[in-house]
């Protein structure tokens, strides 16, 4: 067990997080496949990540018998990017109604990444010209495959990257401050076989985008208000990306799974 503390410098918003009590830290569990809590019990073919609020305390509970390479900072970066999600975007943020859940049958189409390639490729190539001191960068390359995706791809794409993005940005500054070269290598063997991980990579690039032009308090004021990083990247590279988010709620409490 261990307790998370969100770091206001990597996000710069974490007073608006609405603590149950005044523990103001994530609880967080490794799980075992013969937990008596329900909870705590995780499948031992597979990961599995769930959180919720048990009693007065936030809880986050990593199933990660299937392995992960990186040894304890791999568990330090997983629990900070969990605890992200039920503190930080849950109790701290907005959630649009459309990024509440996503069909399952999305998630098995999709989960493994390769019809994205394409759209990480572009934010990559953004990302370089960025790191080279571009003010401006060409949005052509993400529009043109993001609107090539089919409309479920897009719809998985879309939750995805409103909850993945931010975790990541958060999970990456404060266990890799800023080294990008050593994140991507940790990230692309982190979990055995995963061919998903462009996913979070792109988020973490994203961000940097988004830092070389708006204060960080800025940009994750946005985000907190519930709009999704790749929203917010639009509006200010003016990129043509068309993502309707519709209206966001707050969630009141997180209940057990």
């Amino acid at each position: 067990m261990a307790e998370v503390v969100i770091d206001a410098d990597a996000w710069q918003h974490a007073s608006r997080i609405r603590w149950p009590s005044s523990e103001q830290a994530v609880v967080v569990y490794e799980g075992t496949t013969d937990a008596d809590s329900e909870l705590l019990r995780v499948d031992a073919e597979r990961h599995e990540f769930r959180f919720a609020q048990v009693g007065d305390r936030l809880v986050a509970v990593m199933g990660l018998w299937p392995g992960v390479n990186g040894g304890d900072r791999a568990r330090e970066f997983l629990a900070a990017h969990e605890s992200f999600h039920i503190a930080a975007q849950f109790y701290g943020g907005r959630i649009p109604l459309a990024y509440l859940e996503v069909d399952p049958i999305l998630v098995r189409a999709y989960a493994e990444g390769r019809a994205f390639d394409g759209f990480y490729d572009a934010i990559d190539t953004m990302h370089a010209e960025v790191a080279r001191g571009a003010e401006d960068v060409d949005c052509s390359a993400l529009e043109e495959t993001y609107a090539a995706l089919e409309e479920g791809a897009r719809t998985y794409l879309n939750y995805k990257i409103f909850w993945e993005w931010p975790a990541e940005f958060y999970s990456y500054s404060v266990t890799f401050a800023g080294r990008l070269g050593e994140y991507e290598a940790f990230r692309a063997r982190l979990f055995p076989d995963d061919t998903g991980y462009r996913l979070f990579t792109a988020g973490v690039k994203v961000a940097r985008m988004l830092e070389a032009k708006l204060p960080r308090a800025e940009w994750q004021a946005q985000v907190a208000d519930g709009r999704s990083m790749l929203a917010v990247l639009a509006a200010t590279y003016q990129c043509r990306l068309v993502l309707d988010e519709g209206p966001a709620v707050t969630v009141v409490r997180v209940g057990i799974p």
